[in-house]
């Protein structure tokens, strides 16, 4: 169970995202609070939770949020767009090596730097 596996995680996300009950986990051991209560707490994160991030993949989510993937979205299309510019303008009678793709912004989720 989440709970158990990542108590720190969520106790940390607990207090931070619901302050007004700062002992949420600890009241929940206690019998004080119901599981369906804790399920919907926890569930109800937002993704930048530590508790989110370890349910997706790892901690190195958590900072990566729809901001940060429409970012690197952009990146790649100016990217895409700067290498189609060199070889639309570039003469094919001189000796010009230009690469084929792109250099990918490399996900949190990814080991590779290319897009899944």
């Amino acid at each position: 169970m989440l709970v158990s596996e990542h108590s720190e995680d969520v106790e940390a996300d607990l207090a931070r995202y619901y302050p007004r009950d700062a002992d949420q986990l600890n009241a929940f051991f206690r019998g004080e609070m119901s599981i369906r209560r804790l399920h919907v707490l926890v569930s109800r994160l937002p993704r930048d939770s530590a508790t989110h991030a370890v349910r997706v993949g790892g901690r190195g989510h958590a900072d990566w949020d729809d901001h940060t993937e429409l970012m690197a979205g952009v990146i790649e299309e100016l990217r895409r767009f700067q290498l189609l510019f060199r070889q639309a303008n570039t003469d094919p009678k001189k000796s010009h090596t230009l690469p084929r793709d792109i250099d990918y912004v490399p996900r949190p989720w990814n080991d590779e730097t290319t897009p899944e």
